[in-house]
């Protein structure tokens, strides 16, 4: 069991590498690839999954596996560059009365469609709950600081438009963000840049949507029940704390790079149902199939619960 173990670590390990090389390569314009050939290939996801339970005996497992990874890079560099958009639906009914801020600031750069936005609201000390409900395409995002305001949102070259809506009721506020457009076209090759900053006294849930995007969120500063990330392609560092008892996280994935950073006095337990991932879990020992937690987890008074749902990337604790 070990053994097979570790030799999904090895193919998921060198499928990483080869896609990190080829997206290297082609920020450099050596060759050209996009988001969209990799989502027009998402059912050799499938496929891989499935052979992780076929009884294949090595060394034709690695025949195998090597065989899908050639097949991956063959369809990859040669099938035909596509127009890629996400759609996104909003086309829920919202009942209740949506507060819009007079200050905001939109400017858009010249000639190109691309917009810098300043978005606040005042704290209302009688909020207590937060809900963050960040719908973003893509764009290289930052949460770690702290304002008196309830949020303070920064965006720069801002290309699909980012709607803000907040939502007070009695002593819970739910702000959200999503794009204007229904249709966002990923086929730039900038990103925005977005840095939110959010009171550190509501109890916070938070709920991150994106497509490509590099996620930076230092939350030890805020009281986090819980953090939900539905990603794409993304690099995601997440450094938790302890201001509650228990915080639950989970992060559902397509081919992404996860980092977590973790207090080391905290009792931590960690599930896994990916296809093929890389797993690095130092101070972890396995509890059952998939399932990880620290030495001190049963003991710990501060407890964090992650569950990683991912079809392909690497992931990483450290401990602080």
């Amino acid at each position: 069991m070990k053994t097979s173990e570790n030799n999904s670590n090895l193919y998921a390990g060198v499928f990483l590498i080869l896609l990190g090389i080829t997206f290297l390569a082609n920020n450099f314009g050596w060759i050209d690839v996009s988001f969209s050939q990799i989502s027009h290939m998402w059912p050799l996801l499938l496929i891989f999954w499935g052979l992780r339970y076929l009884a294949i005996r090595e060394p034709w497992r690695a025949i195998v596996n090597f065989g899908m990874m050639i097949l991956f890079f063959g369809l990859l560099f040669t099938s035909r560059k596509q127009h890629f958009s996400f759609h996104f639906d909003f086309s829920r009914n919202e009942s209740r009365e949506m507060i819009a801020d007079d200050a905001d600031d939109d400017a858009e750069a010249e000639g190109t469609g691309r917009y810098d936005v300043v978005y606040s609201i005042e704290m209302n000390n009688d909020i207590r709950f937060g809900t963050l409900k960040m719908n973003i395409p893509t764009s290289d995002f930052h949460l770690e600081k702290t304002t008196n305001e309830l949020f303070r949102l920064v965006g720069e070259d801002i290309f699909f438009g980012l709607k803000k809506e907040v939502d007070i009721q009695g002593n819970r506020a739910v702000i959200s963000f999503k794009p204007e457009k229904r249709n966002v076209d990923l086929h730039s090759r900038f990103s925005p840049d977005i840095d939110l900053q959010l009171n550190a006294g509501p109890v916070w849930d938070m709920d991150i949507s994106t497509g490509a995007s590099s996620l930076e969120m230092d939350l030890r500063p805020f009281k986090v029940r819980r953090v939900t990330v539905e990603s794409g392609a993304s690099s995601v560092d997440l450094t938790l704390g302890n201001k509650l008892p228990d915080t639950r996280v989970k992060i559902n994935s397509g081919a992404s790079s996860v980092h977590l950073n973790v207090p080391e006095d905290a009792g931590v337990e960690v599930r896994f149902s990916d296809v093929m991932s890389t797993r690095m879990l130092e101070g972890f020992k396995k509890k059952r199939k998939n399932i990880y937690v620290t030495e001190n987890f049963d003991k710990a008074g501060h407890k964090i619960y992650i569950n990683i749902e991912s079809a392909l990337g690497s992931f990483e604790v450290d401990r602080y």
